[in-house]
């Protein structure tokens, strides 16, 4: 169930990924001319960015795990499908307003400072450390992902979303590391305007699976109901 929604919002989102991502890396060196060898670096710098996509999912995880625990799995899935809903119609505001947060602008500058000092070292250990710290980045889209990773209620869910999310935006930005060269801006913003739907789809199916509708895959009968159900029975 985690693995579809991720994908598709990792697949469709890796269009935005390319105003921040996409920089990063053409500016990344590989450590020679040779295509096997570009090829291998682009594969090591986004296995670095997909292994902190996997990390964030299991914090959120925790957070999932302990609302889940308390019951509350269904509503925070429902929940967190009508915030996706809710994003795609103020994307740019609230996304410009998490990053003027005090925690989240000290972290980019240490990132930032992070970045310079292991952008120009060629080296396997250099390109995983750049794609693990450019999953810290402040992102609209990872944020997105994180929101819907929690209502999985559990931390392989979590991780497991995340982790097919950072797989999906994989093609896109492994394909701009080994060409150097950028979509033009006027086909990105046509393509952009996908996106949305993708967030919408994979809110509609948090909203679904919230619902708890017994329908096997799409809105599968969750854990909190079927306890609810044992301790009537019981009664």
């Amino acid at each position: 169930m985690e693995i579809f929604p991720g994908l598709l919002m990792g697949l469709i989102g890796s269009l935005h990924c390319l105003g921040m991502c996409g920089p990063i890396a053409i500016a990344v060196p590989s450590r020679s001319d040779d295509r096997l060898t570009i090829f291998i670096d682009s594969l090591i710098y986004n296995f670095g960015r997909i292994i902190t996509y996997i990390v964030l999912g299991f914090l959120v995880g925790l957070i999932g795990t302990t609302i889940s625990l308390a019951g509350y799995q269904e509503a925070i899935s429902i929940v967190a499908g009508i915030l996706l809903l809710i994003i795609i119609v103020i994307p740019k505001k609230w996304e410009n307003a998490l990053a003027e947060l005090p925690f989240i602008r000290l972290s980019t500058s240490f990132i930032q400072s992070s970045f310079r000092k292991i952008l120009n070292k060629k080296s396997f250990t250099s390109l995983f450390g750049i794609g693990l710290l450019n999953g810290l980045l402040p992102c609209g889209l990872v944020y997105t992902a994180l929101i819907a990773a929690v209502a999985y209620g559990s931390i392989y869910g979590a991780m497991t979303f995340m982790f097919f999310f950072g797989l999906g935006t994989l093609p896109m930005l492994a394909t701009v590391f080994i060409v150097k060269n950028m979509i033009s801006l006027k086909i990105r913003r046509k393509i952009n305007k996908i996106i949305p739907v993708g967030i919408a789809i994979v809110a509609i199916i948090l909203i679904l699976r919230g619902l708890s509708l017994g329908i096997p895959y799409i809105s599968p009968v969750l854990p909190d109901k079927v306890e609810a159900k044992h301790s009537c029975c019981e009664h």
